[in-house]
């Protein structure tokens, strides 16, 4: 028996698009006999739950999963639903997140356990065809490398990509050319401001204007930059430490 991987989008008169991938579950102790994966997007936030798997009312639900190795076994705390009905996997565990989705796109079947205080249920879901839509829904995400720095609670389309990726490269000649660099923490500091103007507004990053860190000084070492989305969305970062380009 196979399961049914699925991909979908709807425009949702409030929340805008919405894109699901599903995958069905088979083995599963009744009623739950067939528990469904589940990760969507909806207005530009991605999470991932597991639905009908069994009840989260007792408390302390989690998902053990398994690809054939007992060694090596991927374990989630989950947070309930309103309805208590699925339990939705913590997007901040990075890490497991990106092994997770990596082996469902790359193995032939995966184990989970389904648990809370007083029950717990397995079940089985093929992974025929995973890949193909998983694509569709991670495709912001490079699996090939793990990246401390990616965050797979929220989902960038390809055209925020491409509007952030000109950002970067219009901050980083700019600061070139005024013979400026930075730390790797300011830099990100940067980059995370920018990404956040991109994503939240979608708007091209179109000024960035340096200011002196303390008011009624000239420009020393310390500065904050002012970002100009379209003369539109204007955000300030924090100190930054300024050095000369190498």
């Amino acid at each position: 028996m196979f399961s049914q991987w699925s991909y979908s989008e709807k425009n949702d008169p409030f929340n805008g698009k919405t894109f699901i991938v599903t995958g069905i579950g088979y083995n599963g102790d009744y009623p739950y006999k067939n528990p469904t994966l589940v990760i969507r997007v909806q207005d530009n936030e991605r999470v991932i739950y597991i639905d009908d798997a069994g009840s989260t009312a007792c408390g302390n639900p989690y998902l053990d999963v398994s690809f054939g190795d007992p060694e090596t076994v991927l374990s989630f705390n989950l947070e309930q639903s309103v309805d208590r009905r699925a339990g939705f996997i913590k997007m901040n565990q990075s890490d497991k997140v990106f092994q997770l989705i990596k082996l469902l796109k790359n193995k032939s079947v995966a184990y989970f356990k389904f648990g809370t205080d007083c029950s717990q249920n397995t079940f089985n879901i093929s992974l025929k065809g995973s890949s193909k839509v998983l694509d569709k829904i991670f495709r912001d995400i490079d699996f090939l490398k793990y990246d401390s720095s990616v965050r797979f609670d929220r989902y960038v389309s390809l055209e925020k990509s491409e509007k952030i990726k000109r950002a970067k490269e219009f901050a980083k000649n700019l600061f070139l050319e005024k013979n400026i660099n930075f730390s790797p923490f300011d830099w990100r500091q940067i980059y995370q401001k920018i990404e956040e103007g991109i994503i939240n507004m979608n708007l091209n990053l179109t000024e960035i204007i340096i200011q002196p860190y303390y008011e009624n000084i000239n420009l020393e070492t310390a500065i904050r930059l002012k970002l100009g989305f379209e003369n539109t969305f204007f955000t300030e970062t924090s100190r930054l430490d300024k050095k000369s380009v190498q």
